[in-house]
């Protein structure tokens, strides 16, 4: 009698047998074979933390997914406060077979900082997509945040509508922008032509940055964070790294000339990336210094030959761009608040303050529920008071995803009418949300996210 055969796929060094029917549905095997995951049928299955040991297994799996080079993978090691046990892997024998990355963050809104996590560097075998292993990765992020009090998640995704079905909100950061550097040149030399008090020219001298011009580029950032929603608080740990790291290849400085009664001091500082404004921010009174910069990185692209410059969305906060766009490229981030308490409590200061400033009377209360969470907000003169599960007559319900759009204030309240994830119970909940919760624009810093160049 002819013994049985089976045949077998090689999977990252190691046997599993095929599927030997197509009739049977290949996802559940797949899920039946993975002995390390939370699968939302067997909660005895969960995804695990990552430990050192797991660097070489890691290493070889990220590479062949084609989501991190070598030089990328050991300059992450490298990173202030990197730990192994913020990634999350799910295994199968012993293998790893999906892979997501928790990176701590401190993110300024205006006056406040929150701790958050970003969640980077997704990855899973093509034959596990169905088998939930995406939502393994995330339900364990989200319970590190839950036990670590993290107001906010956000994370990167090439496909946003997977994580919007989860519950995430997909929030607009900019645009890219993508122009000629001839005509970006010739825009700005009309504007230091035609506007006298703009003539940056002479004012600013452009050289090549330096290794002590470091203080100054942290403290213009540092400037320039207290005034927006979404920048990272950077320690001097983080600048070294970030210079040491190399996300970008050539790097300019404006320098205002030295006076009598001043010496020269840094004003402005613009990274690039081939082609590609990753950077430019400036001291608050020497604005212009940015347009000197760009026309330096505008006169570096020509001189290589290439034919388009590309501002990334919110390298430069602070520059109004409306005049150069010739191509907008949408910016999209995925979000999630994991409790509205844990986000609005480190934000008291900041959401009073904006609440009086646009007209709420001191003593408005209005209950806010989000999910099965309830929180009473009460405007005061100097802060916004907090409590839980607190019954108001005034109050308003939104869904998870509408908690985030409104946290991070990329929704303006007064255009929405009929919307199914928001309802209130009076006109004045409504409008004194809309006067705590106004609508700003949420940054991401593109030198963040950046990958260390392969030479």
């Amino acid at each position: 009698m002819r013994a049985k055969t089976q045949s077998v796929n090689r999977l990252a060094g190691y046997e599993i047998p095929s599927v030997a029917s197509p009739n049977i549905r290949s996802s559940s095997r797949v899920r039946d074979r993975i002995s390390n995951g939370i699968a939302n049928s067997n909660p005895s299955q969960t995804a695990v933390a990552a430990n050192s040991g797991d660097h070489p297994l890691l290493l070889k799996f990220l590479t062949q997914q084609q989501v991190v080079h070598i030089a990328e993978f050991q300059q992450t090691l490298d990173s202030p406060g990197y730990e192994p046990s913020n990634r999350f892997l799910v295994r199968n024998r012993g293998e790893i077979v999906a892979h997501i990355r928790v990176i701590p963050r401190e993110l300024r809104f205006g006056r406040s900082t929150l701790s958050t996590y970003h969640l980077s560097e997704l990855a899973m075998l093509p034959e596990y997509r169905q088998a939930g292993c995406m939502r393994m990765l995330l339900a364990a992020a989200r319970q590190k945040a839950a036990a670590n009090r993290i107001a906010l998640i956000t994370a990167d995704s090439k496909r946003p509508e997977i994580l919007r079905r989860m519950g995430w909100a997909i929030i607009t950061t900019g645009t890219n922008v993508t122009t000629s550097p001839h005509s970006l040149l010739s825009t700005l030399e009309e504007l230091d032509a035609t506007s006298p008090n703009m003539r940056w020219k002479d004012k600013y001298e452009i050289r090549p940055l330096r290794f002590v011009d470091q203080p100054a580029m942290a403290e213009m950032y540092e400037a320039s964070s207290r005034l927006h929603v979404g920048m990272r608080k950077r320690t001097h740990e983080d600048w070294l790294w970030l210079m040491g790291r190399r996300g970008f290849n050539r790097s300019f400085v404006a320098i205002r000339k030295a006076t009598n009664s001043s010496p020269e001091k840094v004003v402005g500082y613009c990274l690039l990336r081939d082609n590609q404004v990753v950077e430019l921010i400036s001291d608050r009174d020497h604005a212009l210094s940015m347009l000197a910069l760009l026309r330096r990185a505008c006169a570096d692209v020509v001189e290589r030959g290439v034919h388009s410059i590309v501002i990334l969305a919110d390298s430069a906060p602070d520059l109004a761009l409306e005049g150069f766009r010739s191509v907008d490229i949408p910016s999209s981030l995925a979000a999630c608040v994991p409790s509205a308490y844990d986000f609005l409590k480190p934000m008291k200061a900041e959401l009073g303050a904006r609440a009086l400033a646009n007209g709420a009377k001191p003593e408005t209360k209005i209950g806010f529920s989000s999910g099965t969470e309830t929180v009473s907000l009460e405007v005061t003169k100097a802060k916004l008071k907090l409590k839980r599960n607190e019954q108001v007559n005034s109050r308003i319900q939104v869904s998870p995803s509408m908690m985030t759009r409104l946290a991070l204030g990329s929704i303006d309240l007064s255009h929405i009418h009929d919307a199914e994830d928001i309802s209130s119970t009076t006109k004045g909940a409504i409008e004194a949300a809309q006067a705590i919760f106004s609508s700003n624009r949420f940054l991401q810093m593109p030198l963040e996210n950046l990958a260390t160049m392969e030479y």
